[in-house]
This record gives C-alpha cells, sequence and structure tokens, in this order.
C-alpha cells in the first residue's frame, strides 16, 4: 500500500445515492420493521451521510397505525391485510400495541416513491401504496376507531409534531400523497 493510502485504511467507501437500486438496505440497529437483512420489496435506499467520515446512517420508514386501548380488539392484522393488500402485523410502539405496515414484512420503505426525502416536509409514497393505505384508515373509522397514524423515519432528525384530524381527511392525504413526514394524525371518534 502506499504511504498516503494508509491514512483512509478501514474507512468504508462514499456510498453513492443509489435510486435506481430496488432494495432497502437494513442495519444492525433493528428499528421496528427491521429484518436484518437485505428485502426483495421496491424500497430506496435512502442514505444519509453521518457526522463523522467513518459513519454512515442508514434511513428506514416506519409506518404504523396505532389503535387506542380503549377500541376495543375487534380489528386486526388479518382484516387490514384483506382490505389493503399490504403486509400488517402487531408490533410494540412507544409501549403500545400497534401495527406495521409494510409491502413485504419488513420496513416501510417498500412504500416510498422514487427520490425519497429523509427530511423533507412530506413523505413520498408510491403511487400503489396510496390507495391501499387509505382503505386501512376506512378500514379503523368504519368499525369506529379511535388510532394514530404515523409515517416516520428511523435515524430522522425531524421533531415529532401532532396533528388531530378526522379520518376523511386522513384519508385524503394518502390519497393526495401529502402525508407530512414525523406528524402523528390522532383520529377520535
Amino acid at each position: 500500500m502506499r504511504p498516503w493510502l494508509s491514512a483512509f485504511a478501514g474507512i468504508p467507501p462514499t456510498p453513492r445515492r443509489a435510486a435506481a437500486v430496488p432494495t432497502c438496505l437494513r442495519t444492525s440497529a433493528r428499528p421496528l420493521g427491521h429484518s436484518g437483512r437485505l428485502a426483495s420489496g421496491d424500497g430506496q435506499l435512502c442514505v444519509r451521510a453521518g457526522r463523522s467520515t467513518r459513519t454512515l446512517d442508514i434511513m428506514c420508514l416506519d409506518v404504523l397505525v396505532r389503535v387506542e386501548p380503549s377500541a376495543g380488539a375487534t380489528i386486526g392484522p388479518p382484516t387490514l391485510r384483506a382490505v389493503s393488500g399490504l403486509a400488517v402485523r402487531k408490533v410494540t410502539f412507544e409501549g403500545r400495541t400497534a401495527f406495521h405496515v409494510s409491502t413485504d414484512g419488513t420496513c416501510s420503505c417498500g412504500l416510498l416513491a422514487a427520490g425519497c426525502d429523509p427530511e423533507g416536509e412530506f413523505v413520498a409514497l408510491n403511487e400503489d401504496a396510496l390507495e391501499s393505505l387509505a382503505r386501512i384508515i376506512e378500514a379503523l373509522s368504519s368499525k369506529g376507531k379511535s388510532f394514530d397514524f404515523l409515517a416516520t423515519w428511523t435515524g430522522g432528525e425531524r421533531p415529532r409534531r401532532t396533528n388531530r384530524t378526522s379520518a376523511e381527511r386522513l384519508a385524503h392525504a394518502l390519497r393526495s400523497n401529502e402525508v407530512r413526514n414525523n406528524v402523528l394524525f390522532e383520529v377520535r371518534t
């Protein structure tokens, strides 16, 4: 090795933006939907350089629906899978039961449109996901459920905000691809 190259030994190569890569890179940090392997979904690889040249933060999207405990347990993952065609599973989020929504049972990056921006105001979802997510909201609403909806980036720096809304407005925001990044939408019946 040339002496001037030894200063770079052990530093991983700088990643390139890989919008054309049809997989989502998983990290060992294991966020909610994290499997620790490469997924076969159609998500985008979203990478953000860390504060140091030796670190790299991998950004994964998590889409969560948390039903209020007082709402009862008359709707669950099988029903939501049937109405949406998406993978839905139970997880624990902030100490409470929630439903994690994805295309393949891992993180929610498969729901992303090309050109995702983890620090943007809105979460850019692909066209196929919009109607499916809106059907989940409508199914919960039709059962008279109070619930929360959140699309958040694991490792994101955007502060969490809360917005109380109706199920109809949230479904409209989903169909219009206007879901805000890291905003907890509270829907109360």
